[in-house]
């Protein structure tokens, strides 16, 4: 299975989720490796302090994205992929060869309408496909319930057009400090554990959902 994290915008956990997704993966004894498509090098720097027994590529031109994708397909039972950032080539790429595209959102009216901009781009890719692949779910992340931002994405959530993750990522520091010593939440002991916990719903919840239609679509 290819699985993306997508949106158009920077700064709303692509890295941040791709990079624990995979360490998740690989976790549950699942061959996995990675695919690091944005500019910024950041999950791959990332994933190489906190996972280095994970193998990874970088590719940033849009014509190797399938051909490296297919590669890894054959000798990994999962690839996670960090796309990136924008409306680009390379975006599009990696869609049109994912089975499982994640779009996780801030709060803030920029990401949601980022958000909704990158769902229209993956029913775009799904049109273009024979299988109506990639399957997407929208993550809500950097989520605060009990603020007003924090609900109103969850609101426009129920509305964005795919599935919803049910288990909303909460705002929390320890994100940002495992990723300044090159680790993972899953890697940081007891301050780490709600996120882990947080994390690992989510994660279970969209594989789940991504086998299970995967399959299916497969089967159409």
């Amino acid at each position: 299975m290819i699985i993306a994290t997508a949106n158009i915008k920077g700064g709303v956990g692509k890295s941040t989720i791709a990079c624990h997704l995979a360490a998740w993966i690989k976790s549950e004894d699942v061959e996995v490796a990675f695919l690091d498509c944005d500019v910024q090098e950041t999950s791959s720097r990332w994933l190489k302090d906190a996972e280095p027994t994970i193998p990874f590529k970088r590719v940033i031109d849009p014509n190797q994205i399938r051909g490296t994708i297919t590669q890894l397909q054959r000798n990994y039972s999962v690839v996670v992929v960090d796309g990136p950032a924008g409306l680009t080539e390379v975006n599009l790429r990696v869609l049109l060869a994912t089975d499982l595209a994640l779009v996780p959102c801030g709060p803030t009216p920029v990401d949601i309408e980022a958000s909704q901009l990158a769902v229209q781009v993956i029913k775009e890719a799904q049109e273009s496909r024979d299988n109506g692949l990639p399957l997407a779910v929208f993550i809500p992340n950097k989520v605060q319930l009990n603020t007003k931002l924090g609900k109103e994405l969850l609101e426009v959530a129920d509305d964005i057009g795919i599935p919803v993750a049910q288990t909303p990522i909460r705002l929390r520091q320890i994100y940002a400090e495992c990723r300044g010593v090159g680790k993972t939440v899953f890697q940081m002991g007891y301050r780490g554990k709600e996120a882990a916990d947080d994390l690992r719903d989510v994660f279970n919840e969209v594989l789940k959902y991504g086998t299970q239609g995967h399959a299916g679509k497969r089967r159409n």
